[in-house]
């Protein structure tokens, strides 16, 4: 299976601003997930989703989409506990998964585990994110032991996808958080390239 790992986030100075980087066992490189642009979700802020004029800017949000045989689960906003820039202000972790079908169900899973409560999974990327001032590119660094924990989850099922005629948007609300949760543990992502869900509070 190959499973890429992209986090967003930023360094406590000034010149450390958002920066997406691409994780693996060995290295952390600057590097932005084409699938966004391919999928029409803004790669210049990637906590702004374009897609359907749904905006997750400041907002816990999850999109999944395709496109090829490349599969999205992007996941918007974790809050840091203790990591805030040098205007005080709360850091904002991002994460993108980004591969083939045959990881559909660890993307299932993960999705799934964001949604439900308590936030363990948003505990987990807190803990995998620090601030690093030796890294003069991004000001940041991810353990490479995030892809490792972020691979424990994986749906329960794979019942056959259900039948829709148009993307899925939901509001962030605790009912819908739970309801998506539940059909993501156990029905298949629907087939066909786009953004085919999208969980948000915000919209333009």
């Amino acid at each position: 299976m190959s499973l890429e790992l992209y986090v967003n986030s930023r360094g406590w100075s000034n010149d450390h601003d958002y920066n997406w980087v691409k994780v693996t066992d060995t290295s952390q490189r600057k590097n932005r997930p084409q699938i966004l642009r391919s999928l029409h979700i803004s790669d210049e802020d990637p906590n702004r989703v374009i897609e359907m004029g749904i905006s997750t800017e400041g907002r816990f949000s999850l999109v999944l989409g395709r496109s090829g045989n490349q599969l999205l689960l992007l996941i918007a906003d974790f809050k840091s506990s203790q990591r805030t820039d040098d205007k005080g202000r709360r850091i904002r972790n991002t994460i993108a998964l980004v591969g083939d079908n045959s990881d559909e169900k660890t993307r299932r899973g993960i999705a799934a585990k964001a949604l439900k409560p308590p936030k363990a999974l948003e505990g987990i990327v807190d803990k995998q994110v620090t601030n690093d001032d030796s890294n003069r590119e991004v000001g940041f660094k991810v353990s490479s032991d995030l892809i490792e924990e972020l691979r424990r989850f994986e749906a329960t099922d794979s019942q056959p996808a259900k039948t829709r005629t148009e993307p899925e948007s939901h509001p962030n609300t605790r009912q819908e958080r739970e309801r998506a949760a539940d059909e993501l543990d156990t029905h298949q992502l629907p087939a066909g390239d786009g953004v085919f869900f999208v969980m948000t509070r915000n919209k333009k």
